[in-house]
């Protein structure tokens, strides 16, 4: 998808600003969201929650998109993808662990 957006945003300029908008924004909002409330119950401690939440998307999107987008290697399956992303979720938390927790 983020292929597509690149390749069609020269003639379409508003496509890569409203898949930004609506999908990555809305996206880093909601992790966002639920990483205050994991810091609000002193689960996690993270000092930027909103940088924090970009972090954790890059570390998920990034180093396949890329692959996919420079490298030509076909997008990772969905099982993939799950293991990738438990794999991230559990160095990410594991890394904001709260020292009470």
């Amino acid at each position: 998808m983020q292929r597509m957006v690149l390749q069609e945003s020269a003639a379409f300029p508003d496509l890569a600003a409203n898949f930004y908008k609506n999908g990555i924004s809305r996206t880093a909002t909601a992790l966002g969201r639920w990483l205050r409330a994991q810091v609000k119950k002193n689960l996690i401690a993270i000092d930027d929650v909103d940088e924090a939440s970009g972090m954790l998307i890059g570390m998920v999107a990034s180093a396949p998109q890329r692959a996919a987008i420079y490298g030509g290697m076909p997008l990772p399956s969905r099982k993939d993808i799950e293991r990738r992303v438990r794999t991230c979720v559990t160095l990410f938390l594991d890394g904001c662990r709260a020292a009470s927790a």
